[in-house]
């Protein structure tokens, strides 16, 4: 039998050891769900919740960390009817920056955690949903789709299908907010683009105190 060089020993040593820590590895991201936390993460969300202080102070509203509201295991469930003050001359996505009012229909206490909103893309097609206490301190917020917003698909002269986006100045949604007693108050604000980018602007309030 052939000796077994030293070599031989080595390289065999730092395979199994490479092979130990790629397991450990896996074993590890296992048990965190494959979740990886990175720097470029964080400050991903440093740089939203800056982003989101500064549009909310564009607007009157504080946001500090002890007054927002953490979702628990309930949530209210509202059936809002949407009525634009005054009909858009045209259906412009700039007609979505007119005031309208909010009423509620019905609404519904339910069992569930709402997702929290991470991401602060902005579009014109959109709505920032929030609540605020008495103080005006943010206590929640959501980027949803503008509900006044209906697409559709219509063929033209060359029966060629594309896409149109209609405005709707009546409407009826849900909305689904927190079951948060110190809310006092639910606003809906429209994203407009200007020069120096996104502003927010106020189309809707609603009181959450009857």
């Amino acid at each position: 039998m052939a000796p077994i060089r030293p070599a031989m020993i080595n390289a065999r040593l730092l395979l199994l050891s490479a092979l130990l820590v790629t397991q450990a590895s896996l074993i590890a991201r296992a048990q965190t769900g494959g979740k990886q936390s990175s720097p470029d993460k964080r400050q991903s969300e440093v740089l939203n919740e800056q982003r989101l202080a500064s549009l909310m102070s564009a607007v009157g509203i504080r946001v500090d960390q002890a007054s927002r509201f953490t979702p628990g295991l309930t949530y209210q469930s509202l059936r809002l009817r949407l009525t634009t003050d005054t009909k858009p001359a045209n259906a412009a996505i700039t007609s979505l920056a007119q005031k309208f009012t909010s009423s509620i229909t019905s609404s519904e206490r339910r069992s569930g955690q709402l997702p929290r909103q991470r991401s602060l893309e902005l579009s014109s097609q959109h709505v920032v949903l929030l609540t605020v206490d008495n103080a005006n301190h943010l206590r929640w917020w959501s980027l949803i789709p503008d509900p006044r917003i209906l697409r559709a698909e219509e063929p033209d002269a060359s029966n060629r299908l594309s896409g149109t986006i209609i405005y709707q100045p009546n409407v009826e949604t849900i909305f689904e907010i927190p079951d948060d007693p110190v809310a006092t108050e639910l606003r809906l604000y429209h994203p407009q683009w200007t020069e120096d980018g996104f502003v927010l602007t106020l189309v809707s309030t609603l009181s959450l105190k009857n």
